[in-house]
């Protein structure tokens, strides 16, 4: 049934009044109404699209694709501190049912700190295979702060379909 829609949203976004009117309509996709639910919207975009980017640069890794040096050393180091915290808040949401919480600054700079102290001073003293970096413990904080950020922001980017359709009509 969705798929439907979808297909008859993008039929209809060909209209001659408004080429955008096919925009709105991919709200009806399930993966987009089902972001409708949560708050924090911002977030529930740009940690799929994270996680979508941490996986192909562990792809390029693998298959040893070259790339800058950037690339391999620091943008996973950037990256995964708003992956953590994305799913820890959601733990604490599932845990105290309230979705209204957010994590403060004092959270975000520990697990940042936790992550810098043990993957760039515990771990390179404990094995060869990992190097202490401060680039890295950078990575971290910038992470961190990216995710505060993107947390205040609670835009709803979805419009009502009834208000577009009359706006349309």
């Amino acid at each position: 049934m969705a798929c439907k829609r979808f297909v008859l949203s993008i039929t209809l976004s060909v209209d001659n009044r408004n080429v955008y009117r096919g925009l709105y309509r991919l709200a009806y996709i399930p993966f987009v109404y089902m972001i409708r639910k949560f708050p924090l919207q911002v977030l529930h975009i740009y940690i799929p699209v994270s996680t979508v980017i941490f996986l192909v640069v562990q792809g390029m890794k693998y298959f040893s694709v070259s790339a800058p040096n950037w690339v391999f050393h620091y943008l996973n180091d950037f990256l995964v501190i708003p992956m953590v915290a994305f799913l820890s808040l959601y733990i604490v949401w599932f845990l105290k049912k309230d979705r209204s919480i957010r994590l403060n600054v004092f959270t975000i700079l520990s697990l940042s700190g936790l992550f810098s102290v043990f993957f760039e001073y515990y771990l390179p003293q404990q094995s060869h295979r990992y190097t202490g970096d401060i680039w890295d413990v950078a990575c971290y904080f910038m992470g961190g702060a990216i995710f505060f950020f993107l947390q205040k922001i609670d835009i709803d980017f979805f419009v009502d379909i009834s208000v577009v359709k009359k706006a349309v009509a």
